[in-house]
């Protein structure tokens, strides 16, 4: 199980592996070739499992670069919609096996993550 933080930067999305989880708001399974559910929606600074392995490597919309091949916890600090897919099954936009995350709240609302020593906004 990997973790990731995911907040908006000013170049998109960051993931940055080693963020600490505080319990799991919303769980997306695979069923065949599809996420179940296809969409969560969630409050910023909670966390969502989302299910990869090899053969449904999981990649992020804003940069397909970022990627999991193995199941994955991901914390969303900023409100917005980010959606994510499939590298084997799907694409970008929500082409095949794809899915939605929802952050409820005004667009670029966050929370605070972090320590005084090192500070994630």
């Amino acid at each position: 199980m990997r973790t990731f933080l995911l907040l908006a930067g000013v170049a998109g999305l960051v993931l940055a592996p080693g963020a600490n989880a505080q319990g799991i708001a919303a769980t997306v399974g695979i069923q065949d070739f599809t996420y179940t559910p296809a969409a969560v929606s969630i409050q910023p600074g909670q966390t969502v499992a989302i299910a990869a392995a090899a053969f449904h490597p999981l990649r992020v919309d804003a940069n397909a670069a970022i990627a999991c091949d193995t199941n994955c916890n991901v914390t969303f600090l900023t409100a917005g919609t980010y959606t994510y897919f499939c590298f084997n099954h799907g694409g970008p936009g929500g082409v095949g096996m794809a899915g939605t995350v929802t952050v409820a709240g005004a667009a670029g609302d966050s929370v605070f993550a972090g320590t005084m020593e090192h500070t994630v906004l």
